[in-house]
């Protein structure tokens, strides 16, 4: 059903930013948020996750546990790879703000993505693949429809606030540096044409 799909997308969207706050935050020896948005999520996570399990429901050898690690490996790696690059250019575009950047790794391409991170996703789909998901789906099993369905519409409500702040924000902050840049522009040229008549 659909609202446990979205349900399932936030759940995850969450851990990926719990994962990517505290894994940051260990680099850096301070906090570190993650996430794009305002709330404690980062969707990339979320669409990857629920993408494999859309793949699951084609291709039922993932979901039975027929396939092999490798073949899940390759998968993930794959298409986190996409996902991420993906995503980096939309936000790149959109913003005019980098929320990653892979360029001092090894075996990167564009900064966007890099081997070592696909390496990891891919070793992430693996564990979610084998044990996160077959988890979940027994969690599921505990909870009547009517449970997902109210929640999902709570999650809708609250996600749809903070993109619309987010967006807000991050327009105001780029309208702002733009203001700025503008205004320094003038600046160097009233300086330069200053020299230059000295």
């Amino acid at each position: 059903m659909v609202s446990q799909y979205f349900v399932d997308f936030i759940f995850y969207s969450f851990l990926g930013w719990v994962w990517e706050s505290f894994y940051c935050t260990i680099q850096e020896k301070e906090w570190q948020d993650r996430g794009f948005l305002f709330g404690p999520i980062c969707p990339i996570y979320g669409f990857s996750v629920i993408i494999v399990k859309l793949l699951a429901l084609l291709f039922p050898q993932i979901q039975n546990g027929n396939m092999p690690a490798w073949g899940i490996f390759l998968i993930c790696s794959i298409g986190s790879a996409i996902m991420e690059y993906t995503t980096s250019w939309f936000l790149e575009k959109r913003f005019h703000m980098l929320w990653w950047d892979y360029s001092m790794m090894p075996l990167n391409l564009h900064g966007r993505i890099c081997l070592f991170a696909s390496v990891g996703f891919g070793v992430a789909g693996i564990v979610v693949v084998k044990w996160l998901l077959p988890t979940m789906s027994g969690v599921h099993a505990l909870f009547p429809p009517v449970v997902y369905e109210v929640t999902a519409l709570i999650f809708a409500g609250l996600l749809g606030i903070d993109f619309a702040l987010t967006e807000a924000s991050l327009s105001n902050l780029l309208k702002n540096m733009e203001d700025f840049r503008e205004e320094f522009d003038i600046r160097a040229e009233l300086a330069y044409a200053g020299i230059s008549d000295k």
